[in-house]
């Protein structure tokens, strides 16, 4: 699995004195690994952690041909996109956004990738620039229909963190904290979960008929 997009995937924390960095073993990718070995401990899964602090959506479009050839992934698990609205002049920016994620989307599944993308997680309102949250809340509405129109599973990472967002979110009011990232990795872990039931279904079922 390849785990694709900004500081949200690389795993950057922000402590309570402002301080922030990467955390590699708190972020998602490393929390969805063991989620899926101790539900799987018969399989063998390996998520590649290909986040870049700071990234664009139309930057992550760019980059992400070179991991997929590197990897050459079963899934590829997208958050991006916060880089192109946070703090940007408004609804303009979402549409560039979404396009290079339709991109990205499209791109994984020429290479026969499964693609789940995730809407973007809460954010506190007063912590960021004024309009992002409501940025956030139009481009989740709206990557929707693109993941649905270009054959991605949607997963809903900001329901997930809404429902506790003084303990998820952490203090610069945008990226999660330890416990956030554990959540987020449980929203991409139950998707993952559907998933393959699935398909396992829809196997047997071919195998009947």
């Amino acid at each position: 699995m390849l785990a694709f997009g900004d500081s949200l995937t690389a795993g950057f924390i922000v402590d309570a004195t402002g301080t922030g960095a990467v955390d590699a073993a708190s972020a998602y990718p490393a929390r969805l690994l063991t989620l899926l070995l101790n539900q799987y401990p018969a399989q063998s899964f390996a998520v590649v952690n290909a986040g870049q602090v700071g990234e664009t959506a139309a930057a992550g479009a760019a980059r992400l041909p070179g991991e997929l050839a590197a990897h050459a992934a079963d899934v590829v698990l997208l958050l991006e996109g916060i880089n192109d609205i946070h703090g940007s002049i408004g609804e303009p920016s979402i549409a560039p956004a979404l396009q290079a994620l339709a991109a990205m989307i499209d791109e994984a599944r020429g290479r026969s990738a499964r693609v789940m993308v995730a809407t973007l997680p809460p954010a506190v309102p007063g912590a960021l620039k004024p309009g992002t949250v409501a940025l956030i809340a139009e481009f989740n509405a709206q990557l929707a229909s693109v993941a649905s129109a270009h054959g991605a599973t949607l997963v809903d990472v900001n329901a997930a963190l809404a429902a506790d967002v003084p303990d998820w979110i952490g203090p610069d009011g945008l990226h999660p904290t330890a416990a956030g990232y554990q959540r987020l990795a449980q929203a991409f872990f139950d998707a993952l979960v559907t998933a393959f039931r699935e398909s396992r279904q829809a196997h047997a079922r071919m195998a009947r008929d």
